[in-house]
């Protein structure tokens, strides 16, 4: 078995964001510390090589908007998760993530972070049906009580799903 990578864009925002970016070219939207934003990502159906057998991760991009230097701070990212199948009870969830910050935090410093739901995986083995449409919310949570980073967290405009490939034949015709 492969790995493979499927990036999924932002389909809209939710809450308060700003636009922005990483660097001059790389979309990003910011969010302040004490605010609740961040984006819907383009709900996708299951690749027919996706492996559901075995567990999978999602990761989000992330840098500072400035310079930070905050000892021991952590920022709340928040994943909503939708899983519906046909013919099939909808599987609505929620992975909350306090994130610690590196200090000091450069704006040239990219951090990938996994959207890990407690197992090291963000979907776990056998948890998405054959078929399935998945929908995604990836927000920062400033006012909750864990997200103590002072500064405003800017959030590449997409995720990245990595899963393990299913032999062509195992799928195929």
């Amino acid at each position: 078995m492969s790995q493979a990578v499927l990036n999924l864009p932002l389909a809209r925002t939710t809450g308060t964001t700003s636009n922005s970016a990483i660097g001059t070219y790389a979309v990003a939207l910011g969010v302040q510390p004490t605010l609740l934003g961040g984006f819907f990502a383009s709900p996708i159906r299951i690749p027919l090589d996706f492996n559901r057998t075995q567990p999978s991760r999602l990761y989000v991009d992330l840098a500072p908007s400035a310079n930070s230097v905050a000892a021991a701070t952590f920022a709340r990212l928040e994943l909503g998760k939708t899983v519906q199948a046909p013919g099939a009870a909808r599987v609505e969830a929620l992975i909350a993530v306090d994130w610690p910050v590196p200090n000091p935090w450069n704006t040239t410093e990219l951090s990938r972070v996994l959207l890990d739901n407690g197992t090291g995986y963000t979907f776990n083995a056998n948890e998405i049906p054959p078929a399935a449409l998945i929908g995604l919310r990836l927000t920062r949570n400033g006012p909750h009580a864990n997200d103590t980073w002072p500064g405003t967290l800017l959030i590449a405009q997409n995720l990245q799903l990595q899963y393990l490939r299913l032999y062509p034949w195992e799928y195929c015709c």
